[in-house]
């Protein structure tokens, strides 16, 4: 049954976004195979609006509410944690048979991939999201859309300044990062779902599909576009991108999908299963590398054509997400394990 308080356009971000994050991965997997003389890796930032989408969502939902700092972290941290734990134990397990770590070295393994494995990043980052949005969320509260346009101004500005200096191989002691920070993609996310615009709805969808189109021929041109926060000083690293070019194309999507039609998609059978995967998009982000383990070391002992191995990983993201959701499904429903699903 498809629940009446639930936001439609919300449930196929997260669909779409979950598809791009098991699609991003699977092209990690496909080293240097090229179709047309272009590195199929590189095919990732068509979706690598994945992530500031569901920081977008974040702020779409939790901000501009009279909340309790207390009662806001102990829901949204019991809502995260538990599930972290319950599949970082799964995805160890699976990491250790496979990579036939010596059992002298399983202590060390395990606190290097509980704390440190590159695909738990998210988890870390939105931890600390939730951190700062109670303090975020009062300046909304007292300056509604003013303290967006802000924060989004400066977010624009910080990281085409940041691209700028990266292209031009400039360091700078002007520091902006605050805005650049995944905080303001959840600012981002808010004003986008809640702030009117003065033209129509075709508009702004024509306008999306446009921003969208040249922000990703723009990211496929120029693929080391991506600028990651690393400070390696501090061991603080993440797959978050704070590029303009990210943020374009992140803006196109969300505005994409909330002004869209569904008349097609509004069918009770299709409405139920993109539902069910929204709510499964946590659980599946954390469950998918315990399966994508074992199919990166299959990746390794192929030998494909470039054709043969971008079919490979359209057909496997397909197969992982509805794997993935199944077994987020069979966690929450069967072993009746809720807390620990990620199914919300």
């Amino acid at each position: 049954m498809y629940k009446n308080d639930r936001i439609y356009y919300i449930d196929l971000l997260k669909f779409i976004a979950i598809f791009g994050v098991i699609f991003i991965h699977l092209c990690g997997f496909t080293g240097h195979s090229e179709i047309l003389n272009f590195r199929i890796s590189y095919l990732s930032e068509i979706f690598r609006f994945a992530v500031p989408v569901f920081l977008m969502i974040t702020g779409t939902l939790l901000l501009n509410k009279d909340i309790s700092i207390s009662q806001f972290l102990k829901k949204r941290f019991s809502r995260i944690v538990f599930p972290y734990i319950f599949w970082i134990i799964i995805t160890i397990i699976t990491f250790l048979f496979i990579s036939g770590t010596l059992i002298q070295d399983y202590p060390f393994v395990i606190i290097d991939q509980f704390f440190n494995a590159s695909w738990n990043w998210y988890f870390w980052m939105i931890m600390g999201v939730y951190f700062i949005i109670p303090v975020v969320n009062e300046f909304i509260l007292n300056k509604g859309f003013e303290a967006c346009k802000y924060m989004i101004i400066l977010m624009m500005f910080a990281s085409v300044f940041y691209s700028v200096c990266v292209i031009l191989g400039y360091g700078t002691f002007f520091d902006l990062r605050f805005f650049v920070l995944p905080i303001s993609y959840v600012v981002l996310g808010y004003f986008l779902a809640n702030y009117e615009f003065k033209i129509s709805r075709n508009k702004i969808i024509l306008v999306s599909i446009m921003l969208f189109s040249i922000s990703t021929l723009l990211k496929l041109t120029f693929h080391d576009s991506t600028i990651f926060f690393v400070n390696d000083a501090i061991y603080l690293s993440s797959g978050y991108d704070i590029s303009f070019l990210e943020i374009i194309q992140a803006s196109a999507v969300f505005l994409l999908f909330k002004n869209l039609n569904y008349i097609i998609l509004d069918r009770s059978i299709i409405k139920r299963f993109i539902t069910s995967v929204s709510r499964a998009s946590y659980g599946m982000y954390l469950a998918h590398m315990a399966i994508l383990i074992p199919i990166s070391q299959i990746f390794k002992s192929l030998s494909s054509t470039g054709t043969q191995t971008l079919l490979s990983v359209i057909l496997l993201s397909i197969m992982v997400v509805l794997g993935t959701w199944l077994l987020v499904l069979f966690v929450d429903k069967l072993l009746k394990l809720k807390r620990f699903s990620g199914y919300h």
